[in-house]
Parts: structure tokens; C-alpha cells; sequence
């Protein structure tokens, strides 16, 4: 019998008989499957397991002149390594100072071919009253319709709502917003309400932070310039700018994940700012200036601390009591310097010994203990391989049966 993923009722299964299932479709016994448990059921469509990921944090970090450990949740061990790196380099030139502006996200309702003009002043006492019976709880804190506009293109004309969504990320709010608002463009302008839905642009929800350092923290001078060079190289290529901005969204995502938040819509939003002026650039840049290195990032930072994945996710509750954060825009505060600290690491990595050094000793180390060693044969056998310049299972259980010999 042919083999397919054409099964109705699938979502019905109970985990454990989808699992079969798959078992039977790769050709494979049940028990060779490494799906752990989930430690709760978890609302996802056709659940089969859990997928653990790394979760440490890294230190050394200074934020107006307060202390953090940053959890961060990632699978390249890299990460947070090069995350304390960076905020111990920052730390002795007084760590990072930190700032946010609004908190606005965007709602859209996109009219196709309407047949009279609209005039959206005429209709904010009655959006106003969807806001605050919509989400009560963001207007009791302070949030709620702050701007508006439309903007007509072509057959299509795109009302604009922008809502302080206050300690919320705002997703499910603005989108009922959008839904909810619809009806009321729709019978104003004869036209059909194509699009109701947020907008994950963010760039009106922004934090930033600076750092200045001083050069003997770095490697010198001659460091502290070749990092600024290689900022001016990424803001004229765009293939270095992608890279850089990489290696910026290493730190963001990876505390992004460990706080509950929606990372893909942290990753739209940083890449759409970096394209602003219709070229993609650097989110951060770096200059040498009064006899140190200084820094800056600014970056959207669409970012919540209650509902969602926050309020279901005992993790993601115990990173925000580590961080001692309480509103969504100092989690942004942080996240920007988070950022910062990344690009330091990477960029003075890349201008230095090369960023593959690092990575090399940190995958010796995960080789090391695929192969068996534990405790202090840990990093004796990662040192060896490092030394060899092989990085490989098999050498490491030749290194670590040696080693116990």
C-alpha cells in the first residue's frame, strides 16, 4: 500500500497513535522515535512531542546601572557566550544606557474599490468606543487609539490605526480591531474590506541603546577602528548587512524565545526598519570618537509581558521575574542592548581571530559529549580536537578512550 499523508481526521488521533502513524509512514519502529513528553498539553494542530532547546543565561550585564542576567533560549551554544562576551567588553566603560519612544502598533483594514472618499475623523468617537470595549484591560492601562490616517493606492484604499497596546505584543487585539472596525469603512466608502488584520512593521515601537568603550576593554585601538570600518563596510553592502543584522537577531530572538514572545514577528519587524530608505542597513553602528568605541542600536521591538505565550509558558514567567521586568517597553529596553552586546562579540570576533575560533570550541564541546565524556573530559577532549583542527565523533571517542586509558 502507498504510503501518504492524505489521512482525514488526523488532528482527531490521540498523540501516541499520530506517532504510530508516522512510525508506519517512515518505515520504523515506535520506540525509535526520541519524542519527550510534553509537560503539558500544548494547543498546537497535530501535536505529536516536546522539542527541547538550550536555555541558559549570560551574564556580565550592565543596563543603566543595573545588573541582569539575560535568560536566552537557543540551539547554537555560540549565543549566549558571545552575549556575556559583549556585555563584559561594554561593562567597563559603564555598561549600556537604554531608551524607548512610543508604543504604537498598527491595525489595517484595506478597502478594494471604494466609491466615495473617506473621511476618518468623522468616525473616531465610534473607533474609540470599539478600542475600549475591544480590549478593556490595554485602555485601562493607558493604551489605546493614539493616530490614524488613510492612504489610497491604486484601487485600494488603506485605513491606518495605531494603538498603544501598552504590556501587550497587541497581535490578537489589533486584529480584532481591524475586524471589528471593517463594517463601518465599508458602508462609508461602498467598498469591500479585502485585508482586517495588524500590521508587524513596528517601526513606531522602538528601543534603543548605546554603549561607549574604552579601547584597552576591546584589544586596543587598531580594534576599535577595524569595528568601525567593518560597520561602514555593512551600511554599503548589503550582503555584509544582512550578516551583521544576523548575528544581532542571535541574542534578540534567543531572549525573545525564553520571555514567550512571537520571534517571527520580532524578526519582520527588525528586517522591515532595516530597510527603511528603501536599502537594507545595519540596525546598529559602531564609531571610534573621543578616544573610545561607541555604539548604538535602534530596533523595533514588537514585545509583550502578559497574555499569550507569556501567561501559559512557566518559563517564559520565571525569565521575566529574572529580568525584573514588568512592562513591555523595558523588555524592549533590554532587548535592544541584548543586541548590542551580540554585534560587539561578533564584530570584534570577525576583526580579531575570526568568529569560526569560538565556534569551533564550543561544537568540540558538544562532540565531546555526543561521544560519551562528562565532567572535566569535557573540555580536555574539546581542547584536543580544537588542537587536531578535527571536529568529529569519532575522533573524540578515540581522544576520550585515550584519555581513560
Amino acid at each position: 500500500m502507498e504510503k501518504t499523508s492524505d489521512i482525514a481526521g488526523f488532528y482527531k488521533l490521540s498523540q501516541e497513535d499520530r506517532i504510530k502513524v508516522l512510525a508506519d509512514f517512515m518505515g520504523i519502529e515506535r520506540e525509535s522515535i526520541p519524542l519527550p513528553d510534553s509537560p503539558r498539553p500544548l494547543p498546537l494542530e497535530n501535536s505529536i512531542g516536546y522539542y527541547p532547546i538550550n536555555f541558559g543565561v549570560a551574564n556580565y550585564f550592565l543596563i543603566d546601572r543595573k545588573d541582569y542576567f539575560i535568560p536566552m533560549a537557543t540551539e547554537e551554544p555560540s549565543v549566549v557566550a558571545a552575549a556575556s562576551n559583549g556585555a563584559k567588553m561594554a561593562r567597563s566603560g559603564g555598561g549600556f544606557k537604554t531608551g524607548a519612544g512610543e508604543q504604537l502598533m498598527l491595525a489595517q483594514v484595506v478597502l478594494e474599490d471604494p466609491k466615495m472618499d473617506l473621511n476618518l475623523a468623522e468616525f473616531i468617537d465610534e473607533i474609540n468606543k470599539i478600542v475600549e470595549s475591544e480590549m478593556p484591560s490595554i485602555v485601562a492601562a493607558g493604551g489605546g487609539l493614539k493616530d490614524w490616517q488613510t492612504e489610497k493606492v491604486d484601487k485600494y484604499l488603506t485605513v491606518k490605526l495605531w494603538v498603544d497596546v501598552a504590556d501587550s505584543m497587541g497581535a490578537n487585539a489589533l486584529d480584532r480591531l481591524a475586524e471589528s472596525v471593517a463594517p463601518i469603512f465599508e458602508s462609508a466608502t461602498g467598498g469591500r474590506a479585502l485585508l482586517k488584520v495588524l500590521s508587524n512593521r513596528a517601526d513606531r515601537r522602538l528601543a534603543w541603546a548605546e554603549t561607549s568603550i574604552p579601547f584597552d576593554a576591546i584589544g586596543g585601538e587598531s580594534v576599535a577602528r577595524s569595528i568601525q570600518e567593518a560597520t561602514e563596510f555593512a551600511f554599503i553592502n548589503e550582503d555584509r548587512a544582512v550578516t551583521h543584522n544576523k548575528g544581532i537577531m542571535n541574542g534578540v530572538i534567543a531572549l525573545a524565545t525564553a520571555t514567550g514572545n512571537d520571534t517571527r514577528a520580532i524578526e519582520a519587524a527588525a528586517h522591515s526598519y532595516a530597510c527603511r530608505g528603501g536599502r537594507y542597513k545595519p540596525l546598529s553602528k559602531w564609531k571610534v570618537e573621543g578616544g573610545l568605541l561607541r555604539g548604538r542600536i535602534d530596533l523595533p521591538v514588537p514585545v509583550g509581558v502578559i497574555g499569550g505565550g507569556v501567561k501559559s509558558n512557566e518559563l517564559a514567567a520565571f525569565s521575566l521575574k529574572l529580568l525584573q521586568v514588568k512592562r513591555a517597553v523595558d523588555l524592549g529596553r533590554v532587548m535592544a542592548a541584548v543586541g548590542l552586546a551580540q554585534n560587539l562579540a561578533a564584530l570584534r570576533a570577525l576583526v580579531t581571530e575570526g568568529i569560526q575560533k569560538g565556534h569551533m570550541k564550543l561544537a568540540a564541546r558538544t562532540v565531546a559529549m555526543t561521544a560519551g565524556a562528562t565532567g572535566d573530559l569535557i573540555d580536555r577532549v574539546a581542547d584536543k580536537m580544537v588542537q587536531e583542527g578535527i571536529i568529529r565523533v569519532d575522533i573524540a571517542k578515540k581522544i576520550l578512550e585515550e584519555l581513560r586509558g
